[in-house]
């Protein structure tokens, strides 16, 4: 272990010492964007920012409309386009009785004249279950849109991976339940395939929609839009010991926003939980496109994600894209205080690396920011992205500041 001391503050590139770096990344809540600066994934680089969305996201309470309640335990997301986007959200080991468990909800992306997000707002609340109300427990797992015109969720309608393994329609965007083949159900089970469904993703191109199947398979399972079962492939811990158990899902349209490597044909983005945090693309065929291994903690090998206020692993919950930006978010499962946090990653040009804050010059504000970094240990000071804070990073940015740009 190599332990680096910066005027009296003390970093570790790996082992237990690095929980020390968490600590120096934590920021108290706040209504701003954290800037943890531009980190490559997929060959491509992106400007990534952190937002608190228990702190941002208030919205009325369903139940007891005199009060709001705060977005908690994102369990899935689908990109809707125009910067909003939908979650699902089960909140029954936080609710109190005057409110209900289980939420999905509209949320707008705030950005800048650059682009640059800027914060969450609430848009409108889809639906709204209870146990006690409804006689079901919706505990939704993830969430995707039909918008074909045959199969469950027909219409464009709203899809929710429900707990009991179950796929069920809601009508969008008014939340109502669709009944399902004439029946009194709305939805179809997945348990003769997947008796542990998390997140739930619909492929146009195959009409089918693909389930991630966690725990102990580690596998994405699919259903043809009638139920009807079709072919399944291992992902995270079945490929590799070292990765986690998949939880997210989203699908990647064609688009030459995204990295190269999967920008000209329809793919699948796995996001993986503790056990091995990461990303994960798939073509629809099952063919693996691209692996990246993400940590809070900054480790050799991994892109730094650190949760804003706590030291536990990354547990990714929930992933989606929107392909006219190219921007991919990715949603902590925010099941714990110092845990709700969503990561925004906005596609840039290959930045001139001395331009350390990315205003579009090189000049004394980067040289002070990045010595500023440097100090407080803060992601962004790991200029050559080696898993570790240290000199190399000092020696390597002073050569790129007086080259210029």
């Amino acid at each position: 272990m190599t332990v680096h001391q910066f005027r009296g503050v003390r970093l570790a590139s790996s082992g237990a010492a690095a929980i020390a770096f968490c600590a120096l990344c934590a920021t108290p809540q706040s209504a701003r964007a954290d800037d943890l600066g531009v980190w490559t994934l997929f060959d491509q680089p992106y400007r990534i920012h952190r937002f608190d969305y228990n702190a941002l996201v208030r919205f009325q309470d369903a139940k007891t409309p005199s009060r709001t309640i705060a977005l908690n335990g994102v369990q899935g997301a689908h990109d809707l386009g125009g910067n909003n986007f939908l979650v699902c959200s089960n909140t029954l080991h936080i609710s109190p009785a005057s409110s209900y468990k289980n939420y999905v909800i509209e949320v707008r992306l705030l950005t800048d004249a650059q682009g640059l997000p800027t914060g969450l707002s609430h848009t409108r609340t889809i639906l709204t279950n209870d146990l006690v109300r409804d006689g079901y427990d919706l505990d939704p797992r993830g969430l995707t849109i039909n918008d074909t015109l045959v199969g469950l969720g027909s219409g464009a309608d709203l899809v929710v991976s429900s707990g009991g393994n179950m796929l069920r329609a809601f009508d969008f965007p008014s939340g109502a339940p669709v009944s399902w083949n004439g029946g009194p159900s709305n939805g179809f089970s997945t348990s003769s395939i997947n008796f542990s469904t998390e997140d739930v993703v619909f492929v146009p191109q195959r009409s089918t929609f693909y389930t991630a199947f966690r725990s102990p398979e580690s596998t994405i399972t699919s259903f043809n839009r009638m139920g009807r079962i079709g072919p399944a492939f291992r992902v995270g811990k079945k490929i590799s010991s070292t990765r986690g158990l998949p939880a997210g899902l989203t699908l990647l349209h064609p688009s030459s926003t995204f990295p190269r490597v999967f920008d000209s044909a329809p793919a699948v983005m796995v996001c993986l939980d503790n056990f091995g945090p990461g990303l994960e693309v798939y073509d629809i065929d099952s063919r693996p496109l691209g692996f990246e291994p993400l940590s809070n903690l900054l480790t050799p090998g991994r892109t730094p994600l650190p949760l804003h206020g706590s030291t536990q692993e990354l547990w990714l919950s929930a992933v989606t894209a929107d392909f006219i930006t190219g921007r991919i978010m990715l949603f902590n499962r925010g099941n714990g205080a110092g845990q709700t946090d969503v990561f925004v990653l906005t596609p840039i040009p290959v930045p001139c690396p001395a331009d350390f804050n990315l205003d579009g010059a090189s000049d004394f504000f980067d040289f002070d920011d990045f010595i500023n970094a440097f100090e407080n240990g803060l992601p962004r000071a790991d200029f050559n992205h080696d898993g570790a804070i240290d000199f190399f990073d000092y020696d390597e940015f002073i050569v790129a500041f007086e080259a210029g740009c």
